[in-house]
């Protein structure tokens, strides 16, 4: 499976550090380009990073409440 995104995509994201993030990454909507904020997960084996799973947070419901531990 492979989907690649543009360009301007890649730089909104690289701007809140998606790149080297080790955890979710919270991403803000940008309204002009009519992107909703999310939620971005590195998905990775060992030191490869396979793609990102993005969770639509329109509502910013999400946050960093407890975990378990």
């Amino acid at each position: 499976m492979l989907r690649s995104t543009p360009g301007w995509v890649r730089e909104w994201f690289g701007r809140y550090g998606i790149d080297t993030a080790t955890g979710p990454v919270r991403i803000p909507a940008d309204p002009q380009r009519g992107l909703a904020s999310r939620v971005v997960v590195p998905a990775r084996w060992a030191s490869t990073t396979c793609g990102f799973i993005c969770l639509l947070d329109i509502h910013l419901t999400l946050d960093e409440g407890p975990h378990a531990g």
